[in-house]
């Protein structure tokens, strides 16, 4: 058990015009587990998906680097996959947690110095958004 700590926020975007499978952050986390229990997407082409991944802050983000570099690495690992339609709102959000008809999570737990990033299925002509809120967890 823990203690709910400080609530901490982020979010990224994938602009228009990215390429596929290419990684944007979009939360980092500090030097404690976070309790991720809020969040929501948007944008996007129709047809199109964006993942979830963790990586840790000890890997550089390279520009234009794609998922399975990291994952491949050991350095990857996969949170939320295909569950996140493009097209379906081009400017409200989407929730992440416990929306049953696309993604049914209530919460994620994010290591310390840990990153969490998205990746598109496909090029975008359309930029995609994410936020994701939670709170550190008190030891």
């Amino acid at each position: 058990m823990f203690k709910l700590g400080q609530f901490v926020k982020g979010n990224g975007e994938i602009p228009a015009g990215g390429d596929a499978q290419i990684v944007h952050p979009v939360f980092t986390s500090g030097t404690k587990p976070v309790m991720l229990d809020m969040g929501s997407y948007w944008g996007g082409d129709g047809g199109e998906t964006i993942s979830f991944g963790i990586i840790p802050t000890t890997v550089k983000i390279a520009a234009l680097r794609e998922w399975e570099y990291y994952n491949d690495a050991g350095n990857g690992i996969p949170i939320l996959t295909g569950a996140t339609e493009g097209g379906q709102s081009s400017n409200g959000a989407i929730s992440l947690f416990a929306n049953q008809t696309r993604t049914p999570q209530s919460q994620v737990i994010i290591p310390p110095n840990s990153m969490v990033v998205i990746w598109a299925s496909a090029a975008n002509t359309a930029a995609w958004y994410a936020n994701l809120a939670g709170f550190e967890c008190e030891y």
